[in-house]
């Protein structure tokens, strides 16, 4: 492709007229792993991943207030022209309302904070209108589980509007679980029909529906619950890696995303051990499952399945990208890998390709794992918690590509401790967690150096 560019180039600057000098073959093109295993390298160092491969800054925040502090942005949602951000550092949890209309000069406009909350991972979406945020809480006790009703209708004032709380029935029927209630992981909001919804996981899948209340205050309610295994098998549960018995995230759906289907409502769940669910909510009360596919015989299986998103092509395939989370000490040397599934036929799934970060370097304890990723235009960006933001080419989903990588080095003088908190290897910067798309930016919410507006520049290059 360059070759062609310059051969182009030359023809039109008139160059190749009769008895010009031979045209010099192009240098190949060489591919840089942003990734690096030097044993010299500064993981902690950002100015040490000052590597961009056909991408642009357009815009970036610390989102903090003096200098050395960490944002723990983990989470992201947008809407119109306000970015969420859910926030996870010091005890100072909760969310960051930023303002991107400017995409060269983000504004942080608001917050909310909430000292009981423990937040959990993808944990911040915004309702339809722009005019509420909801939050999810990790925590296990009534006064900060399940998921916040947040009023952002005034951006630089957000307030406590309602509380959610799974009940505690999911869990499984032991004393140890008395008095608790299951927290909420992840979520997903998505207007359906005229109607908001907000879907819950962690123990299965929750279906809520916002509406107002007696009070007029905007608040969840239970309109359906979607599980692949029931709570007892709990009981059989290995509370460490994976083996040949139940584990206790068997019960535990961590991601989806739902679509309109010819006029179906679909979710995609990501769950965990148990691979890739899809199911029919159209009747959000009576959940029908229609596929099932687990990575049972790819390196590392058994995975624990994070993420996934799913598109149509112009050929009528339903195309789904389903991602895993590689974060234990049997899978330290296993990097962590990205499926591409046909499931046009969800009864019948195929598997069309899978991706790993061209260096092959190992998870290391979530360090290097993939997280989250968008797709738009069969192009996808993904966050690599240490390994940056990267994107690739999807046009041939049996065939997946590089296109471009971004590595978060902005410094503002923070450095992350080590060991992190969880047993957890995060003392890098960049520590990239999640993304959105919109119109070809992505928005990255990196842990410890903030807020990114990214854009791919150049998508000619070969890199494996």
């Amino acid at each position: 492709m360059r070759r062609a560019f310059v051969l182009a180039f030359l023809v039109a600057a008139g160059c190749l007229g009769q008895g010009s000098a031979p045209v010099p073959t192009p240098k190949p093109f060489v591919f840089v792993d942003p990734i690096s295993g030097d044993a010299s390298h500064i993981h902690a160092d950002p100015t040490q991943h000052n590597l961009v491969l056909n991408t642009t800054l357009l815009g970036h925040h610390f989102l903090t207030e003096q200098e050395g502090e960490a944002p723990g942005s983990h989470s992201i949602d947008l809407c119109d022209h306000w970015v969420v951000l859910g926030r996870q550092e010091s005890g100072q949890t909760g969310v960051d309302i930023v303002d991107v209309a400017d995409e060269a000069n983000p504004v942080w406009v608001g917050k909310y904070r909430d000292s009981n909350a423990q937040p959990g991972d993808r944990d911040v979406a915004w309702s339809a209108d722009c005019g509420y945020i909801f939050n999810a809480n990790g925590g296990s006790m009534p006064q900060n589980s399940g998921v916040l009703v947040i009023n952002a209708k005034d951006k630089s004032n957000p307030v406590f509007e309602s509380r959610f709380q799974i009940p505690g029935t999911f869990l499984p029927p032991n004393p140890a679980s008395s008095g608790v209630t299951p927290g909420v992981h992840t979520i997903y909001a998505l207007s359906v029909f005229g109607i908001q919804y907000v879907y819950a996981l962690n123990w299965g899948v929750h279906i809520l529906r916002a509406a107002p209340g007696a009070d007029g205050k905007l608040a969840l309610s239970y309109a359906g619950r979607y599980a692949a295994a029931d709570a007892e098998s709990l009981e059989r549960a290995n509370a460490g890696n994976p083996d040949a018995t139940a584990t206790r995230r068997t019960v535990y759906g961590h991601d989806l995303s739902v679509y309109l289907e010819t006029g179906r409502v679909m979710m995609y769940v990501a769950y965990a051990y148990d691979g890739l669910r899809i199911v029919d909510i159209t009747d959000p009360t009576q959940p029908v499952e229609r596929g099932h596919w687990r990575p049972d015989d790819t390196p590392g299986a058994p995975h624990y399945v994070h993420s996934v998103k799913t598109y149509h092509r112009s050929d009528g395939r339903r195309i789904t990208v389903l991602g895993a989370e590689t974060f234990e000490d049997r899978t330290a040397d296993v990097p962590s890998p990205l499926w591409t599934l046909d499931t046009t036929d969800p009864a019948r799934i195929q598997l069309l390709d899978t991706w790993v970060n061209p260096g092959h370097h190992g998870s290391q304890l979530l360090f290097m794992s993939l997280h989250f990723y968008e797709v738009e235009n069969e192009t996808l960006w993904l966050t690599h918690y240490h390994g940056g933001v990267w994107v690739l080419d999807l046009h041939d989903p049996a065939d997946i590509t590089v296109k471009g990588y971004y590595m978060p080095h902005e410094d503002n003088a923070f450095r992350p401790p080590a060991p992190a908190p969880g047993g957890f290897k995060q003392d890098g910067i960049p520590m990239s967690y999640d993304l959105k798309l919109r119109d070809g930016i992505a928005y990255v919410a990196d842990d410890y150096t903030g807020l990114y507006l990214l854009r791919l520049e150049n998508a000619a290059s070969n890199a494996p």
